[in-house]
């Protein structure tokens, strides 16, 4: 818990900012909360913490102001920014606004734990500086929790848009999918093991009890790049998420944000964070779907980079020149799983598919008009539950093998599927030695002694039908070149 002394902002002295001269005044809308009487405390705070953000702040104070419930306080708490965030707060003088300045700089886990100190509303929400709210976001969010008369939520989150530094919309994220409900917490936070990534959604598209953050604490700077999700775990230790599908936040990806500049480290914590859930005593993970997640985890931040770097019109020609040599071999409409950047996925003839299990690419990849939908690999084990049967002719699994432990095990369910959908070839792209240790997520080196060696040459009904090195079909240039890479291509006997 919060110290009695820490944990009642209203007590604490000498810590309210200065508010300027401009007064916004919200428009209150059919339906909409009254603001806020003077003295009494918010339904509802908004804690913004910033740094250096003075160039979409203004755009997430606006987003505040403009919201259909207008019971709320907007907390901006500045953590010592070099730049004129100070002199863009000076415009608003809204009663419900303050402006409060770290003297030094505390970081991006004391700032975050200030704001949860200076909230003094019955709900909280986090906003991002480069965020924004939809209008309609805390009236529906707050709905959910009024209703929710015997406090078994702990929190409630939403779908959310992309959008870019300029505030364009590049995708809508629905990570929990497109109808609301309520999970239950061990099943969320398992699902979130699974997919590697953190599916409840960034700070502005939750919202939780102060009561309950007073019970939980702070922030925990343990696992600094995943702040977020572990402060969701613990809350959801004491109840469930109730998800809206309707995109009530957007979050801003750019090349200033703080999340982008994370990213790197993201896999590294989140990894270390699910090692934690092994054996607590509501999530109770499993090690083997943890060390699935810590795989996909470290996949997941790879794929990001690919995506970024797959731009390079350079990057691009190579790229083009690679896939080629895997196109040739299609046999028309073709399941590309782990889709990755998309690159493949483009190309393949009219009908295919992609799966991926990195819920960003493939929020990225459908609004790029690609068909491809989110799997879950741990739970279906490659299985293609949902994959029609008699639709498609190949199966490709492009960079995906040399990521699994068991892969020989994952091959021969592949191929067993493969049988079943009535597809007719399999073809899979891997690394040659040298691309295969220049990757700390690789746990399986495949050559062709490895297929042979596994008894996978033939197998339910497939039979290895072509061995080719690319670019160069020489087989020990992968001793040496990264970019040498090996194609195995297996037909169905008939």
């Amino acid at each position: 818990m919060f110290p009695p002394e820490l944990a009642d902002p209203a007590t604490r002295r000498g810590t309210r900012g200065v508010i300027s001269r401009r007064v916004v005044t919200p428009s209150v809308t059919r339906g909409s909360t009254a603001l806020m009487r003077p003295g009494s405390r918010p339904l509802v705070s908004v804690v913004v913490p910033c740094y250096c953000g003075e160039r979409h702040l203004a755009t997430a104070v606006e987003s505040v102001l403009a919201q259909t419930l207008t019971d709320f306080e907007l907390v901006v708490i500045d953590d010592d920014s070099p730049d004129h965030t100070a002199a863009l707060m000076v415009d608003y003088q809204d009663p419900r606004v303050r402006f409060l300045r770290n003297p030094t700089r505390l970081g991006a886990e004391g700032n975050w734990n200030r704001c949860l100190l200076e909230a003094t509303g019955t709900y909280v929400k986090l906003l991002p500086q480069d965020d924004v709210l939809a209008p309609d976001c805390l009236e529906r969010q707050v709905a959910v929790l009024r209703n929710d008369s015997a406090q078994r939520l702990a929190l409630v989150c939403s779908a959310r848009r992309i959008v870019d530094d300029r505030g364009a919309q590049i995708a809508i994220r629905r990570p929990l999918g497109s109808r609301g409900a309520v999970f239950p917490a061990r099943t969320l936070m398992r699902r979130c093991i699974r997919h590697g990534t953190n599916l409840i959604g960034e700070p502005g598209g939750v919202l939780f009890r102060r009561a309950l953050a007073n019970e939980i604490g702070v922030f925990n700077g343990r696992f600094p790049y995943v702040l977020d999700l572990e402060y969701w775990a613990r809350l959801l230790a004491r109840g469930d998420a109730h998800y809206l599908p309707a995109p009530l936040a957007a979050f801003r990806v750019s090349a200033g944000s703080w999340s982008v500049a994370i990213g790197r480290g993201q896999g590294r914590d989140f990894g270390r964070f699910i090692r934690t859930l092994h054996g607590h005593p509501v999530y109770r993970a499993s090690r083997p779907e943890i060390f699935f997640g810590r795989q996909v985890a470290h996949l997941n931040n790879l794929l990001r980079w690919q995506l970024r770097r797959s731009r390079h019109p350079v990057r691009q020609l190579v790229k083009a020149f690679y896939l080629s040599h895997v196109l040739r071999d299609v046999r028309g409409s073709t399941i590309d799983i782990g889709c990755g950047a998309g690159q493949l996925l483009a190309r393949l003839p009219a009908g295919s598919i992609g799966l991926e299990v990195n819920g960003h690419l493939v929020d990225t990849l459908r609004a790029a008009g690609l068909p491809v939908t989110l799997y879950d690999a741990a739970q279906d084990r490659f299985a293609l539950s949902d994959v029609p049967v008699d639709r498609f002719q190949t199966l490709v699994a492009s960079h995906v093998l040399e990521h699994l432990p068991h892969a020989d095990e994952v091959l021969r369910t592949v191929f067993n599927t493969s049988a079943r959908l009535g597809i007719s070839r399999v073809i899979a792209v891997v690394p040659g030695r040298r691309g295969f240790q220049s990757d700390e997520t690789h746990r399986t080196y495949i050559d062709h002694p490895y297929v042979v060696r596994h008894q996978l040459d033939r197998y339910g009904g497939f039979e290895l039908a072509a061995v080719r090195y690319f670019p160069i079909n020489v087989e020990h240039l992968g001793d040496y070149a990264v970019c040498q890479e090996l194609k195995l291509i297996w037909d169905r006997q008939t």
